[in-house]
């Protein structure tokens, strides 16, 4: 039998919600009112001292990212352990940045592992070529004509779902399909995966395994993670924000009511698409801030369907800022509402890919189902 330990291990990479919500960091037990700083909670913090512990995970994700790598590049287990010659080296390069942004930028954090890296382990030192879509250049310009307010394209996506009265009579998704997760420079794995909402912020993700399935939920109070087996509550304030603000039921639905104000920005193409760019502000009291102190996000919607086809923001870290990214794709009718069957998902170093084969709207579903199970009797 698993141990709760292996268990929140082996889940790690499953559980990050399929609708583009945050990944749910693990490892940092946050329950004193005061919070700690990464040295009072992780062994052998030589650098990165002072930095919050609750955004420790996201600051080694910003490091991983920006050399396109995973953690095993600089960590064994345990993590503590100054076996590798690449960490005493990151380490090396973190002091080298903090002189450089105090001796010329009076200590804002303008230079960063991303500025030279950009996603490989070695510097880029080669000017880059100019990319140049020429299709584009040599095709005649349309003229493109005014923009349109944020509440016309609303209204519009609105529409494109298959109107409000039917996204209104939404109570449930049931979908099952594949996952394939990709850390870093590592092979992707593909495993199979089901999720269950219920309105209004009831959320439950299947991790279905050889060895067994393995879940995350929110029963719109408490947030657990395991099997039937063995199970645990999650109780760190980061991880029960996060799992809050991914199980709102509307959340890709009712886009207006999360942001105090919304405003057009113009167009951009996505791929082969173009998207009008909405950039929404969120309110104080968005579950976002308290996240990590996100105060924008940008929609970008299909010029001629009006569908959603991405959500991108992103994330204060002690380091700089980690960007994540969700493209919804694939979009078919299911009892009339246009449902993205597709959805790539991205923070790096983590990316992954959706796909899925079966959606039900409004089947049945108990609250039950999302209850932590109990205890088996011994």
């Amino acid at each position: 039998m698993m141990n709760v330990a292996k268990i929140l291990i082996v889940t790690l990479m499953f559980l990050l919600t399929v609708s583009g919500g945050y990944f749910i960091e693990q490892g940092v037990s946050a329950q004193s009112e005061q919070p700690k700083t990464a040295e009072q909670v992780f062994k052998n913090i030589q650098v990165l001292k002072g930095i919050p512990a609750d955004q420790m995970l996201s600051t080694m994700s910003f490091i991983a990212g920006s050399l396109g790598v995973d953690c095993n590049h600089c960590h064994t287990n345990p993590f503590d352990k100054d076996e590798k010659p690449t960490k005493l080296r990151a380490r090396e390069m973190m002091l080298m940045m903090q002189k450089i942004n105090a001796d010329n930028f009076k200590g804002a954090q303008v230079v960063n592992c991303s500025t030279c890296h950009q996603g490989r382990t070695q510097p880029r030192t080669t000017a880059p070529l100019a990319h140049v879509d020429f299709k584009r250049v040599l095709e005649p310009a349309a003229t493109p004509g005014p923009l349109p307010t944020a509440d016309e394209i609303l209204a519009k996506y609105t529409q494109a779902l298959g109107g409000k009265d039917k996204v209104d009579k939404l109570t449930t998704l049931v979908m099952k399909g594949t996952r394939t997760d990709i850390r870093g420079p590592n092979p992707p794995q593909t495993q199979k995966g089901e999720v269950y909402r219920k309105a209004p912020n009831k959320l439950m993700m299947v991790q279905v395994m050889p060895q067994g399935s393995m879940a995350q939920a929110y029963n719109g109070t408490i947030v657990w993670r395991g099997n039937e087996q063995r199970s645990q509550e999650v109780r760190n304030p980061q991880d029960v924000n996060g799992a809050r603000r991914d199980a709102v039921f509307t959340r890709n639905f009712a886009l207006k009511e999360q942001f105090s104000t919304m405003e057009v920005k113009g167009r951009e193409w996505i791929g082969d698409k173009e998207a009008y760019v909405v950039e929404g502000t969120f309110a104080d009291t968005a579950l976002e801030k308290s996240l990590f102190n996100v105060k924008r996000e940008r929609l970008y919607f299909d010029t001629k369907s009006g569908l959603l086809i991405r959500r991108a923001l992103e994330l204060d870290t002690p380091l700089g800022r980690l960007p994540e990214q969700t493209d919804f794709e694939d979009y078919r009718p299911v009892e009339g509402v246009m449902l993205p069957f597709t959805i790539l998902y991205s923070r790096p170093p983590f990316t992954n890919i959706t796909k899925f084969s079966e959606i039900t709207v409004n089947t049945p579903l108990d609250d039950t189902k999302f209850d932590m199970p109990k205890k088996p009797a011994q």
